[in-house]
């Protein structure tokens, strides 16, 4: 197993984290471009939620796939769901083929993220662990400060499908510093909750965002806190 280098995993998890703050601004920023451009009026909160979903979607199951492929498969799996997604949403040329690789993007970022935590939490001692947690927290102040003006700057100049490609580069350097300074590590087995609890959250969310009647919004705010109540640990 590769030695842990603290500054270079820290650098690694900041820049993954830095990567999915631009991804989720430069993708919020575009959204009205994309929905001229597309003609998907009617498909807004398909576009808008699409990444949201994806995220909820990896939230649970992001724990799972590090226990049973290790780092550097989380790793690779993470990269290449973020790559097609982002690939295939920035060539979209309907609503819904646009919603889908922002989802899939969207369920590599919490793929990443969780990742991210987890290196921080085994590969770091207390006092890198405390830092690498508020840069990352802090990681999604300066885009939501500049991200939107450049994004529009940006779009203006290349159009919002080269646009939506810029995080790309950052996501790729900070996977290569984190695997190199904390190496693979071996799967772990850890007891995981049973998985239907844990997706009734993003079922849920999913309700809520993408339901047209109010009955139907309300029944995925029960779900999301069945969800929540289920997966939370027992009073001690």
């Amino acid at each position: 197993m590769t030695r842990t280098r603290p500054p270079a995993l820290a650098v690694g998890i900041v820049s993954l984290e830095f990567a999915a703050a631009v991804s989720t601004f430069v993708a919020s920023t575009l959204l009205p471009a994309v929905v001229r451009d597309l003609d998907a009026r009617r498909s807004v909160e398909l576009l808008i939620s699409g990444a949201t979903l994806g995220l909820f979607v990896a939230l649970p199951l992001a724990s799972r796939t590090l226990d049973r492929i290790g780092a550097r498969g989380t790793l690779a799996v993470g990269m290449v769901a973020y790559l097609a997604g982002t690939v295939t949403a920035a060539t979209a040329r309907v609503a819904w083929v646009f919603a889908a690789g922002q989802f899939v993007s969207g369920c590599a970022s919490g793929l990443l993220a969780v990742f991210g935590i987890s290196a921080a939490i085994r590969h770091l001692d207390d006092q890198w662990r405390v830092r690498v947690i508020a840069a990352s927290s802090a990681m999604w102040i300066l885009p939501a400060l500049v991200g939107p003006a450049a994004t529009l700057a940006l779009e203006h100049l290349v159009g919002w499908r080269w646009t939506l490609l810029v995080p790309v580069p950052v996501v790729f350097a900070g996977r290569v510093l984190v695997l190199r300074a904390a190496g693979n590590g071996p799967p772990r087995r850890e007891r995981q909750r049973p998985l239907w609890r844990t997706l009734l959250v993003p079922l849920g969310v999913s309700a809520v965002v993408l339901g047209d009647r109010w009955w139907v919004k309300a029944l995925g705010v029960a779900v999301a806190c069945v969800g929540v109540a289920s997966i939370m640990p027992a009073a001690r």
